[in-house]
C-alpha cells in the first residue's frame, strides 16, 4: 500500500476527547495536540506503544476496499444515526434507552437524544414511503380486515 499521511492515521487510531486532546482508539490514551502544529505528539505515542500501528491502519483499510465509509461518502453524523437506529430496532427496545446512561456508557457511538433519533426515525420512515409510492403506484393497495 502507498505511504500513508499522518492526517489519515491520526484520524483513524484516534477521537476527539475535548480542547486540543485526544484519546487512543487502541489504549484509551489521552494526548494533547494544539492546532496547526502537526501530528508528531499523536504519532510518537503510536510509535511508542503500538509499533504496528502501520500494519493495522493497511489491513483495516483492505477490508474496507468496498465500503463507502471508506472513500468518504458517508456522513459521519447520517452514519451515527443509521447505527442508533439499527442498534434500537434490532433490539426493539424503546427509544428512550439511547438516554440511558448506561447505554451511553457503553455505546461507542456518539450520544443522541430520544428525541433527535425519532425526529431522524420519522424522517427515513417519510422518505421509504415516498420510494415506495413512486416504484408502486399501480401495484399499491392497502386493505383493510375487520
Amino acid at each position: 500500500m502507498t505511504s500513508v499521511s499522518n492526517r489519515d492515521l491520526c484520524r483513524f487510531f484516534y477521537v476527539e476527547a475535548s480542547d486540543h486532546y485526544f484519546a487512543c482508539n487502541y489504549c484509551g490514551t489521552r494526548r494533547k495536540q494544539l492546532p496547526s502544529s502537526g501530528y508528531a505528539n499523536l504519532i510518537n505515542h503510536l510509535k511508542d506503544k503500538h509499533p504496528n500501528y502501520v500494519d493495522a491502519y493497511n489491513a483495516h483499510q483492505r477490508r474496507q476496499a468496498g465500503s463507502l465509509t471508506a472513500h468518504g461518502f458517508v456522513n459521519p453524523t447520517a452514519s451515527n444515526m443509521y447505527q442508533w437506529m439499527e442498534w434500537v430496532v434490532d433490539r426493539n427496545i424503546s427509544l428512550s434507552e439511547v438516554d440511558d446512561p448506561l447505554t451511553r456508557n457503553m455505546s461507542k457511538q456518539k450520544q443522541i437524544c430520544s428525541k433527535t433519533l425519532k425526529v431522524f426515525m420519522g424522517k427515513v420512515v417519510a422518505a421509504v414511503e415516498a420510494k415506495i409510492s413512486s416504484e408502486m403506484t399501480s401495484f399499491f393497495g392497502i386493505m383493510f380486515d375487520r
